[in-house]
């Protein structure tokens, strides 16, 4: 809701980004569903099953939403940086304990399929930290949690892949995505 609010006072200055009035209030929508939806009792076997599947959906359509809220976030980023920062600041992990940061990655292959077992080696370029090993899931996916600031080398590599490596920084308190297309090799 501080995301909408906040994007709601400047959807005119948005809108040459992509960030519509319509678009704004379907992820209302969404949200006002997710929340009535957690108010309902849940009496039986199947009424769990219904809701569990009902929540899966809205999540799934709230994270492609806070995807483009976020890419559009970084073309205003120079344009508008007070926006940005209040943006950036919304979007932080927050919780009970501390989490220093998450990064969320996912695999494909070229044609956008997931690829599962991957091998990801994160290596921090200052030396002293040990190495992070991750290995994708079924999905493609993997997340680590409680991931020290800095900047990683990451290298990854599969039987019957090609090998390979790419680069991301990581500050502390903010949630990264990291995605990378395979070839197979």
């Amino acid at each position: 809701m501080l995301l909408h609010d906040n994007i709601q006072d400047h959807i005119v200055e948005l809108e040459p980004y992509g960030i519509t009035p319509d678009g704004l209030k379907s992820f209302f929508e969404s949200i006002g569903e997710f929340n009535s939806m957690q108010m309902q009792p849940r009496n039986s076997i199947l009424d769990r099953k219904l809701m569990t599947g009902n929540l899966v959906t809205l999540f799934k359509t709230a994270d492609i939403a806070l995807g483009k809220m976020d890419y559009s976030a970084g073309i205003i980023s120079l344009s508008m940086p007070d926006l940005f920062y209040g943006y950036k600041s919304a979007r932080r992990l927050k919780g009970g304990h501390r989490v220093t940061v998450a990064l969320r990655g996912r695999v494909t292959d070229l044609t956008h399929e997931p690829v599962k077992g991957v091998m990801f080696v994160f290596s921090c370029t200052d030396s002293t930290r040990r190495h992070i090993i991750k290995k994708s899931s079924l999905h493609g996916g993997f997340l680590i949690r409680n991931m020290a600031e800095g900047d990683y080398i990451v290298r990854f590599s599969k039987p019957g892949y090609k090998a390979g490596e790419v680069s991301v920084s990581i500050s502390s308190g903010e949630r990264r995505e990291l995605v990378v297309e395979v070839e197979r090799g």
